[in-house]
């Protein structure tokens, strides 16, 4: 007999996510990407004119010029390690990755079984997940709304670094600091 547990190890093993996907590609490549479909979207191809459905039926928003602007992975020392971000009312609702969009919920989650449980971050797919708990939830979604200031720094592209995953989904992380460093 097959349980709900199971089920939901089938749908989970079906998809795969950024994450999973992303594992033969580089920063730059990343950073590529995004920057083909904005001079698509600039130049007026209608390809690049699209609509992204927010998750759990949130309605739609228009992907124009106006709410999509790139993120830098690492701070101002990278500029090239970026990725295209779609946003409304200062919220980062999406990213474009591999050819597409994926909401932020999306981007958290992984088709493999192996990652479970606390997984040292080695990959780029993997240094996205931890930039985006990082900078997008608990950096903006989940900090007080009276901070200005960011509650982390983005994390150096070598710092050491774990993720917490439950269930197929990235659910927090920790690093470890160099000492002397001063991030």
């Amino acid at each position: 007999m097959e349980t709900l547990a199971t089920r939901e190890q089938k749908t989970l093993q079906a998809k795969a996510y950024p994450v999973d996907l992303l594992s033969g590609m580089d920063y730059e490549s990343l950073g590529r990407s995004g920057e083909h479909f904005l001079a698509a979207l600039q130049s007026g191809d209608a390809s690049a004119t699209q609509r992204f459905i927010l998750p759990d039926g949130g309605g739609e928003v228009n992907i124009s010029e106006s709410n999509v602007s790139f993120l830098s992975l690492f701070g101002e020392e990278h500029p090239r390690h970026r990725v295209l971000a779609l946003s409304e009312q200062d919220r980062v609702l999406a990213l474009y990755l591999c050819s597409g969009w994926w909401a932020v919920e999306e981007a958290l989650r992984t088709s493999d079984p192996s990652r479970h449980g606390l997984v040292e971050v080695q990959s780029v797919g993997e240094r996205l997940v931890l930039f985006i708990l990082n900078q997008i939830v608990y950096g903006t979604q989940e900090s007080p709304p009276d901070q200005d200031n960011p509650l982390f720094t983005p994390h150096p592209p070598r710092e050491q670094a774990t993720i917490l995953w439950q269930e197929g989904e990235a659910a927090g992380f920790y690093t470890v600091k160099r000492k002397g460093g001063s991030h």
